[in-house]
């Protein structure tokens, strides 16, 4: 059977105000509850749960008489491990070991200053392998041992402050903040727990936010590193369209045949480094501003084109010899030159017998004029017309294949920029050609080539020379390289020599070929010892650094420019990250603060440190007999003195029908259970 103390609902013998509906779901079924005297219910352990509304319809269960516990009233009746420790008055005094700790704390922050202090003096200093590799050393420890200093240190300025706020008197609130808020982790989450947002929680958070930061400055405080110097220096280049007379062909008369093989070499000349804007010699490549124009590269302001990222076509494979820039060194300049260019307007079929006489080359002819028998003149307003001929791959044998293209003279400026790298050797520049317009100086007119102004000997000399290289290659029916290239410029991977036909190639490919052509022999011929030297001739920039290697070339034909140079120390120097210094500094001035803090606070507290410790779980536990109440111990304190002692969070009630949980020993408790209420 089951008893029930019945009271007046909502009301106990305190007057209290107990909700019903609170409690509306305990009641047990008779029929499952034991049998119980009215006796037990006399009993003052359990006479408050009864008299509680609401909780008089719970069934009084009675445990079995052996599980029930006496109260223990006195030391005598303790644990014997427990009487043993009964401990003397004693006088409240600050802690001794907190001297210790503190200067400890300052001790452990003296390697990063002086991790500091090093890299402030070797700052600007050359850097020397053996103290580089030490220090290196330092850093790696470092960067593992300043976030558990940083722990060890705040963790314990905080529990100082913990202790002083709870010995004058604080909120349970912000000793909650400050005594779960000594580990990283702890900080945030005891924020999110007490959904407390207030200016401590942030300052603690914050302040534990220093230690990664404070870690990952010791890695970047200090390294080395080659130092550029900014200046100018004169640079030199060839000259193409500064002449004032006619330009001389002197590698032409004086080396044909190299000349010739050099010619060549570069039609053959694999696409890759066809597409690169250097040579072979590291010379560099002048952009086609027509082909710019007709594939719609954007223009910047001025009229540049940018030549950086692009597929860009280039006016020969034959580059710009410029000399002087240095070799450790990052450089920009301008430079002023030209190129021939021509844009060819039709391709025709003729036959040979209405061409007349040509003198020719193996069926290759190049003229300014046609028929040959017209009188040859230039006008300034018109672009002069030049004829391509040739005598095979056309619809029948018995015709040729004429182009008619008009050839123009382009002023151009290019902005160059030349990046050093350690990597390359050092006759080789990375020098291109990163914008380019038209030439805002003023120049002879476009349409007056200097190849044939003022008259045309010279073009007539360089033609001949043209056609001397392109000579067929044997057998006759593979054609000339020149046709060949035309017809295909990647030679290098041509699989067929024997069969090519310009008559049916689009005009714009014959027009950027035929312009590569030209001043692929036009370059050689000015100057092929500039060409084919490469950057690697020792100069400072004046001419008569070249007078030893260059005394049979007429160095007039050489122009100057200033170069933007930043030129990098061969020798790395020790170079401060000042942004990372600061940071370290007010990490390790934070350790250093929080252990003076510590010290300070600490020595003003007189209670025992408490904050924290699972002893202090065990301090005014009326459930837990102790032989002295001890509480001038601090939390390790505390915990020496019950080492031994097993407690448990466990039901100190189990002979009522509402259990309650404490700390006790096992002894004097039950575990908890799902099928129990507990207050």
């Amino acid at each position: 059977m089951a008893l029930y103390a019945r009271l007046p609902q909502g009301t106990d013998n305190t007057g209290l105000q107990v909700d019903p509906q609170l409690i509306s779901n305990t009641r047990y079924d008779a029929s499952r509850a034991g049998d119980i005297s009215k006796s037990d219910l006399s009993d003052p352990e359990c006479r408050h749960q009864t008299n509680v509304a609401g909780y008089s319809d719970v069934p009084q269960t009675r445990p079995r008489d052996e599980e029930r516990k006496a109260p223990v009233t006195s030391p005598s009746e303790l644990p014997e491990e427990a009487a043993k420790q009964q401990l003397p008055a004693r006088q409240l005094a600050p802690d001794k070991w907190l001297v210790v700790s503190s200067i400890l704390g300052i001790a452990s922050a003296l390697p990063f200053v002086i991790m500091i202090l090093v890299a402030i003096v070797w700052r600007g200093k050359p850097v020397n392998d053996q103290d580089w590799d030490r220090f290196q050393i330092a850093m790696k420890i470092s960067v593992s041992l300043f976030p558990l200093i940083f722990s060890a240190v705040i963790g314990n300025a905080i529990r100082q402050i913990a202790n002083m706020q709870l010995e004058r008197g604080s909120t349970l609130g912000k000793l909650e903040q400050l005594s779960g808020s000594m580990t990283v982790l702890g900080a945030i989450s005891t924020q999110v727990m007490l959904k407390t947002y207030n200016w401590l929680g942030l300052g603690i958070v914050l302040l534990w936010l220093i230690s990664p930061f404070g870690g990952q400055a010791s890695l970047h405080i200090i390294k080395p590193q080659h130092l550029h110097h900014d200046g100018v220096q004169e640079v030199q280049y060839l000259d193409i369209n500064g002449l004032s007379q006619p330009p001389k062909l002197l590698s032409l008369h004086a080396q044909p045949k190299l000349l010739d093989t050099v010619y060549r070499a570069n039609l053959l000349t694999p696409k890759s480094l066809m597409q690169s804007p250097r040579d072979a010699w590291s010379n560099i490549k002048i952009p086609q501003i027509r082909r710019l124009a007709r594939d719609h590269t954007p223009r910047r302001e001025g009229g540049r084109y940018d030549t950086v990222g692009i597929n860009a076509s280039y006016s020969s494979p034959i580059g710009v010899p410029v000399f002087g820039i240095p070799a450790n060194a990052d450089s920009t300049f301008a430079l002023e030159t030209s190129y021939i260019d021509t844009s060819c307007i039709s391709v025709t079929s003729a036959l040979q017998s209405s061409l007349g006489h040509v003198h020719d080359r193996d069926g290759l002819w190049i003229s300014p004029s046609f028929p040959l028998n017209n009188t040859r003149s230039l006008d300034s307003s018109a672009a002069p017309q030049i004829y391509l001929s040739t005598a095979f791959a056309t619809q029948s044998s018995s015709n040729r294949t004429v182009i008619t293209c008009n050839m123009t003279h382009v002023y151009v400026e290019a902005e160059v920029a030349c990046l050093h790298s350690r990597s390359m050797a050092s006759s080789q520049r990375n020098c291109t050609v990163t914008s380019i317009r038209e030439s805002l100086k003023p120049h002879q007119s476009s349409f007056l080539p200097p190849l044939m102004h003022p008259n045309f000997t010279i073009w007539d000399t360089f033609v001949d020379g043209l056609l001397n290289a392109s000579s067929s290659i044997s057998p006759r029916h593979y054609g000339s390289l020149t046709e060949l290239y035309i017809s295909t410029a990647d030679l290098a991977e041509a699989e067929d020599w024997c069969t090519f036909c310009l008559y049916d190639l689009p005009l714009g490919e014959i027009s950027d070929r035929f312009t590569q052509i030209l001043n692929t022999f036009y370059l050689g011929s000015l100057a092929l010892k500039l060409v084919t030297v490469g950057p690697n001739i020792s100069s400072q920039g004046n001419h008569s650094t070249f007078s030893d290697y260059l005394d049979s070339y007429d160095r007039s034909a050489l122009t100057s420019t200033t170069a933007h140079v930043s030129i990098q120390d061969s020798t790395p120097t020790f170079v401060v990250d000042w942004g990372w210094l600061v940071v370290m500094a007010i990490a390790t001035a934070v350790i250093i603060g929080a252990s003076v803090v510590s010290l300070i606070v600490g020595r003003r507290v007189m209670n025992p440190d408490i904050v924290g410790y699972a002893s202090t779980l065990t301090r005014d536990a009326p459930h837990l007999p102790l032989p002295s109440a001890a509480s001038t111990l601090n939390g390790f304190g505390r915990a020496r003195w019950l080492a031994d002692i097993r407690i448990r969070l466990g039901d100190v009630q189990p002979e009522c029908p509402v259990g309650k949980l404490s700390i006790s020993t096992p002894a004097l408790s039950e575990k908890s259970r799902t099928d129990r209420l507990y207050f």
